[in-house]
């Protein structure tokens, strides 16, 4: 199955996240849209079809799609919320704050599920198989029982 990616942090740039994009290399998180708790406020669920970067990588999906996809399963791979949310917030801040600010990074999370949902839906739609990744969950930090409210 050819898998189609960009990076882990285009749905959070759609979101409000600024990247930066060096000449030789992926972009990465500039600024993230979450600098302070309140600006949680400002986050908003992505609509694929309309913001940010995300038309074009449908556009390649729905392209790659129509030329391989009567031989082939296609995938496209997103982060999954817990890493989107990172790049909403910064991955060391996410990460202290689910300590500090657990009610800030519930927020964050429901805004980054509702995202993926979102994501998926697009995909699926397209008739592409969605591939979640979540390379920068915590898997030690965040407590699946202590914290039942992230699942």
């Amino acid at each position: 199955m050819p898998l189609m990616f960009s990076t882990t942090s285009t749905v959070a740039e759609a979101m409000g996240t600024k990247l930066h994009f060096p000449e030789d290399d992926a972009p990465w998180v500039e600024t993230p849209i979450v600098a302070t708790p309140v600006d949680v406020n400002k986050v908003k669920v992505v609509d694929p079809w309309r913001d940010g970067r995300l038309p074009v990588y449908l556009g390649a999906a729905r392209h790659v799609l129509s030329t391989i996809g009567d031989n082939v399963f296609v995938g496209c791979i997103f982060a999954a919320p817990f890493t989107m949310a990172s790049h909403l917030r910064g991955t060391d801040t996410l990460i202290r704050e689910t300590y500090k600010n657990p009610g800030l990074v519930y927020e964050l999370m429901l805004l980054a599920k509702a995202s993926a949902l979102n994501m998926i839906d697009a995909f699926v739609e397209l008739g592409v198989v969605p591939v979640i990744v979540e390379p920068d969950h915590p898997w030690g930090v965040v407590n699946v029982r202590r914290d039942s409210n992230l699942q």
